[in-house]
């Protein structure tokens, strides 16, 4: 059964989108430089102070680095601290490991889906455990074909962590998910779908397909170079995505990025 927030049809509703953190055991680590946990709790102060308080927040993947229970739990702390009272739900990343995070995060991984007004909100879980690219299960695709069909009357937002699409990043989109086709034949045939979104690449893409757009994230961490065959950084900030969804079936999508900061990154690095 689908979680029901029990939120108004009729006001816009405010998701936002929160990807690719990589915490890992200790607050200190950093990645490529970069003090992770810094820059995690700087894309969430910068949320307090600018952004009206949203009706969810959805973390779609990468939540660790480390695969660690302390990385979790602090994640939970912070977010906590920053952004209380404020319902979640959590899917894993090919960086997270699925029991960790259950047991780390009891309620809050992998919902499946939820009702907001009318809007349904899909998560699923495209990690393949010791691997970097992504698949989603045949038996998962079913449940969502027939969840998409027994809610026809609603509008629907879909997320899952990898990209279902290339890119223009030869070096990531090695990591597509598998059944990709598999997923997008599914959403073609309901026009109630109205976006597909995910994380894992740390960059901005956009594109239309039939009814709906496809959208990702940026990562609350370090970024990467759009359209680079090889791996390469870019120096934009860390950022979000905010969705506001209208009870017509619009919805209005938006990237946001902290504020310019002086981090010390290491942007020649070839890989991380």
């Amino acid at each position: 059964m689908p979680v029901n927030l029990n939120l108004d049809a009729n006001c816009t509703l405010r998701v936002l989108q929160i990807s690719d953190c990589h915490l890992e055991q200790e607050s200190s680590a950093e990645l490529l430089g970069l003090n992770i946990e810094q820059s995690f709790r700087d894309v969430l102060n910068h949320i307090a102070a600018n952004e009206d308080k949203p009706d969810l927040l959805l973390f779609t993947g990468d939540i660790s680095g480390d695969y660690s229970m302390a990385s979790y739990q602090r994640f939970y702390d912070i977010v906590s601290e920053l952004l209380p009272e404020i319902p979640m739900a959590c899917l894993p990343g090919n960086h997270d490991l699925a029991s960790n995070m259950a047991q780390a995060l009891p309620g809050r991984c992998l919902p499946k889906s939820l009702v907001l007004g009318d809007w349904m909100i899909y998560m699923l879980d495209s990690s393949v455990e010791g691997c970097i690219h992504g698949d989603i299960q045949a038996d998962e695709l079913e449940w969502l074909q027939g969840s998409l069909s027994q809610n026809a009357g609603k509008h629907a937002l879909v997320y899952v962590h990898h990209q279902p699409v290339a890119i223009g990043c030869d070096w990531i989109d090695q990591y597509i998910i598998r059944s990709a086709d598999q997923l997008l034949a599914v959403l073609d045939k309901h026009v109630g779908v109205k976006a597909l979104s995910w994380g894992h690449v740390h960059q901005v893409f956009q594109a239309s397909r039939e009814h709906y757009q496809l959208l990702s994230t940026p990562s609350t961490c370090i970024q990467f170079k759009p359209n680079s065959s090889a791996f390469e950084l870019d120096r934009k900030m860390p950022g979000y995505r905010l969705f506001e969804l209208h009870a017509d079936g619009r919805f209005d999508s938006e990237v946001k990025r902290i504020e310019p900061h002086d981090y010390p990154i290491d942007y020649n690095s070839d890989g991380y």
